[in-house]
């Protein structure tokens, strides 16, 4: 019956063969077909056809379980063990498990605000040195502000002295004119104070004129005068130059019309408008200025005003002309009007030798710098406005 069995289990997998003959086992074995894989194959033996485990098996077996059970218990004892000092540990710092949360909390908080201003955790090692950089970096900011303050507080006192040049003008105590400070050097004759009228008039300290002239007045012309030389000796600095033209304002501001001194303030500020390459404000001053000249005279029967004076006006606006001519480079119109001048006046004044010398050196025969030297000692040049009983009429200086 076991036989039979067995057949019936392999008839899925065996074609059956023919009978072989007595001498053809062999073409009987090569006619059977197994299957492809034992995956494929649905054959499993039955626990009669099992070979019986041996007993050192199923001792190996029995030890692995043993040691798999022994290794499952350690591994969940270290876990407990870990679980309990990790909660000893948060009891130590946190009174609760809510408490812990919070501070989690804030600290994520925290430790973000920290990496988006520095660029690194808040824990890093590298917090030091950070710090260190935080702090360069202020003290650098601190340096900056320090700086820029002290800029902005020099600016704002420049300014407030450019504008209160008109109160510290007017503030200034007795101004003596100059004709006291050329007799400041030479002695004076006490005995001849009773008779005033044999003192001849250049010894007298203040003219009457100067006695009807406000103080103020004198004053802005002495200011104007005296700023304008430091503007030449500082080489045109500009707080020199702003406290120059502040002056000269005020001084064309509050001249009489129609007097000496209207006159002396206009060219005062021309001279300073020529040093300065304003060339059209300096030929507008002077024009003023003729123009006052001219009124003066006509107004005055007894006018005290230099002879020369209208020559001396002209010379200055040639030479501020002739200047700006040069400055600009038309060299043509220059050449053109010195050769008319040149015709027209014959070496009889100072215009006719300037002319002359800007021909020669047209023919670079003179260097232009000497002629240019000699052009602005012109335009910078202090005239006399009053004339003196003891000087002749006939000199112009």
């Amino acid at each position: 019956m076991s036989l039979e069995r067995k057949q019936l289990q392999l008839q899925p997998t065996l074609v059956e063969a023919p009978e072989p003959r007595a001498g053809g086992i062999r073409t009987a074995f090569r006619l059977v077909t197994f299957a492809e894989s034992e995956e494929e194959s649905d054959y499993e033996p039955s626990e009669e056809e099992q070979p019986p485990a041996s007993e050192e098996e199923e001792e190996e077996e029995e030890e692995e379980g043993e040691e798999e059970e022994k290794l499952f218990e350690s591994y969940t004892h270290q876990e407990q063990s870990e679980e309990e000092v990790e909660l000893d540990w948060d009891a130590r710092w946190w009174d609760s498990s809510e408490d812990k949360r919070r501070w989690e909390k804030h600290y994520r908080q925290a430790d973000a605000a920290f990496r988006k201003r520095f660029g690194c955790a808040i824990d890093t090692p590298a917090q030091p040195e950070v710090r260190r950089k935080l702090r360069r970096e202020k003290s650098r900011h601190r340096a900056y502000k320090l700086v820029l303050a002290g800029l902005v507080v020099a600016y704002l006192v420049q300014l407030a002295v450019v504008y209160s040049a008109s109160s510290w003008a007017f503030s200034m105590v007795a101004w003596q004119p100059s004709t006291s400070e050329e007799m400041g050097d030479a002695p004076v004759d006490t005995s001849e104070e009773e008779t005033v009228e044999d003192t001849p008039v250049s010894a007298r300290p203040v003219s009457l004129l100067d006695h009807q002239v406000p103080e103020h007045v004198r004053t802005g012309l002495h200011l104007c005068a005296t700023l304008s030389r430091r503007v030449v000796k500082s080489e045109h600095d500009v707080t020199a130059t702003q406290h120059a033209l502040r002056a000269c304002d005020i001084a064309v501001k509050f001249a009489p019309l129609k007097s000496r001194e209207g006159i002396e303030a206009h060219v005062l500020r021309g001279d300073l408008r020529s040093l300065l390459s304003r060339f059209d404000g300096a030929d507008e001053d002077y024009k003023d200025a003729l123009t006052l000249l001219l009124e003066v005279e006509s107004s005055s029967i007894d006018s005290k005003l230099a002879p020369a004076l209208s020559q001396e006006l002209d010379l200055k606006l040639v030479a501020n002309r002739w200047t700006q001519m040069y400055k600009t480079k038309s060299f043509k119109e220059l050449r053109r009007e010195v050769k008319t001048r040149a015709a027209d006046d014959n070496d009889v004044n100072a215009i006719g030798g300037l002319a002359a010398d800007w021909l020669s050196a047209f023919k670079q025969k003179k260097p232009v710098l000497e002629v240019l030297t000699l052009q602005r000692s012109w335009t910078l040049r202090r005239l006399k406005y009053e004339a003196r009983d003891d000087e002749d009429d006939t000199n112009p200086m």
